[in-house]
């Protein structure tokens, strides 16, 4: 048999028959691991220069200074928006309270007609249509934050109340309401017109 091998000159040879036939373990690198960063140098204060002490501390205080200055602006910024809300709040309050001034008068008509009509039997279709726009009226009312003063059986109460008249009356204690005269209203705990009453006082 011939010696030669069955490869062609100038083929390189495969790994099986550069070792014999034989596996050989390839060693493997291990990954290079980064270079840590050495600590920056520590600055030892010694070292440094009464000049470079003084304008370390300006800085500081200039930084405190800016930092104090920004605290208040946002500060002042914060009470610029609450008071601008309340004072829109406000605006709209007085212009409801503007509008339902006006229709306060139209209630005290529909009050005056439905009690005129009361006695009039031919007028009963008419005094229950009054009676039920007059009742969707308030209740609109109430629904945009207009109540009623209630007043009778209570006693006077110059915020609420407006006393017109006076009645000598031993049953009942002095400045109590015995009777409205016309009615009042609060809009949101404000008072849009005081009730008309009059009030008992002792003889």
């Amino acid at each position: 048999m011939s010696d030669k091998p069955d490869t062609e000159p100038g083929e390189p040879l495969r790994p099986d028959e550069q070792t014999g036939g034989e596996d050989i373990e390839i060693p493997v690198q291990p990954e290079a691991q980064p270079v840590r960063e050495e600590a920056a140098e520590r600055i030892d204060i010694s070292e440094l220069g009464e000049d470079d002490i003084r304008e370390a501390v300006q800085k500081a205080e200039e930084r405190d200074r800016l930092y104090d200055k920004f605290l208040r602006a946002r500060a002042e910024l914060d009470n610029f928006r609450k008071r601008a809300l309340r004072e829109r709040e406000a605006a709209s309050d007085i212009a409801v309270m503007d509008l339902v001034r006006l229709v306060l008068p139209v209630l005290d008509n529909f009050d005056r007609a439905l009690d005129s009509a009361s006695d009039h039997k031919k007028f009963k279709a008419f005094h229950k249509g009054i009676a039920l726009i007059e009742q969707h009226l308030y209740k609109a009312l109430e629904e945009g934050g207009v109540e009623r003063i209630e007043a009778v059986g209570k006693h006077f109460d110059p915020n609420f109340h407006e006393a017109v008249t006076m009645e000598d009356n031993e049953n009942k204690p002095d400045g109590t309401v015995l009777e409205e005269l016309q009615k009042g209203y609060v809009y949101r705990g404000r008072v849009l017109r005081p009730v008309k009453v009059r009030i008992s006082r002792k003889p």
